[in-house]
């Protein structure tokens, strides 16, 4: 994922030097060394969409409120992983997202591949927001599953994770071999027939 840039670079940094490092300024740091950005943005922006979970009202162990939301789709709304979930931070967390996206703009990264890392990054931000929309849709019916909501919400939702999905396969190809291509999709595409009530 991209923002997983930021632990790398803080990670290498601490194994070349704890002191020297421990209070380093990672926007920069990552700007000069990983985004190549002479915009400034890049680096900033990655900390603040990968800080945005705090704005989800729960924390969670090894996953995301959005992903919780997307993997799960075949649990009923009950169901004890979306205990405590309120509709108002999920809403707070998109308005978040929406809000650092733009900033893309300003980059002026000199990386061979500066388009891609950008595109990596707004499809990452639509799969996290299109959870949080997923999530705040479950919250509001009283339906238990995802093919019981109601039908012009799941054909929005599902038109939305199409384009998601055709994306990623797109950017997927572009660093990857096609092997694990259907793997790292199989959920995506469950839930897209869960939208379809197939």
């Amino acid at each position: 994922l991209p923002i997983s840039y930021a632990g790398y670079a803080y990670a290498a940094a601490l194994c070349w030097s704890v002191e020297s490092n421990r209070g380093l300024d990672l926007a920069r740091a990552l700007d000069t060394h990983v985004f190549l950005d002479e915009g400034h943005v890049m680096g900033q922006l990655a900390l603040d969409l990968g800080n945005t979970y705090q704005e989800n009202g729960k924390l969670l162990g090894n996953q995301t409120v959005p992903s919780m939301f997307l993997y799960n789709y075949g649990a009923p709304s009950d169901a004890k992983q979306f205990n405590e979930i309120k509709e108002k931070p999920l809403k707070k967390s998109v308005k978040a997202i929406e809000k650092i996206l733009p900033q893309l703009a300003q980059a002026r990264m000199k990386r061979a591949d500066a388009q891609l890392v950008a595109d990596e990054f707004k499809n990452n931000a639509a799969m996290a927001i299109h959870g949080l929309r997923l999530g705040i849709a479950r919250l509001n019916s009283k339906e238990s599953t995802v093919a019981q909501l109601p039908a012009e919400e799941r054909k929005a939702l599902a038109a939305d994770l199409e384009r998601i999905i055709a994306e990623h396969r797109r950017l997927w190809l572009e660093r990857n071999r096609e092997g694990g291509l259907q793997y790292s999709t199989k959920g995506f595409e469950g839930l897209l027939a869960a939208y379809k009530g197939q």
